[in-house]
């Protein structure tokens, strides 16, 4: 099986390799609805990423939680944890969250709720009104839903 999935691997790398610009910008349907292809390969590295913690996880052999994946896993956690704040946390409007994520990605990623929506912010208008601080990987486990 380990000897398939390298076959396989190998393919699609060289096809992905091949794949002309206009080709990665062609819109296609994507979790995020209708976006690049490009798009859709960074959504399909973040789900591949993910599952591959989920079986380490399972199996007990922590890793692989730095490095380019890691951190795009990060940067799409960033593109909806204004809504998980706002919406699925109940924060109230006006309330500034601020993610202090310490390794091993260090991300500082501060949302302001208002309206009853979350938006992540650059720099925050005032000070926050909670900190959290944590791993980069609990913060992964649990926009999992773990």
């Amino acid at each position: 099986m380990l000897t398939r999935l390298r076959t396989v691997i190998r393919i699609r790398e060289f096809q992905l390799r091949s794949l002309t610009g206009e080709q990665l910008a062609r819109q296609v349907p994507t979790p995020a609805g209708p976006r690049s292809y490009a798009r859709y390969l960074q959504i399909r590295v973040f789900d591949c990423w993910m599952h591959e913690q989920d079986m380490r996880d399972a199996l007990g052999r922590s890793g692989h939680d730095t490095g380019a994946p890691a951190e795009l896993a990060v940067d799409e956690i960033t593109e909806t944890i204004g809504y998980l704040v706002a919406k699925g946390a109940q924060v109230p409007d006006g309330t500034t969250v601020v993610f202090d994520l310490q390794g091993p990605v260090d991300r500082r990623i501060a949302v302001e709720v208002a309206g009853r929506r979350g938006r992540v912010v650059h720099a925050p208008t005032g000070p926050a009104t909670v900190t959290i601080q944590m791993r980069s990987s609990t913060l992964t486990a649990f926009a999992a839903g773990e």
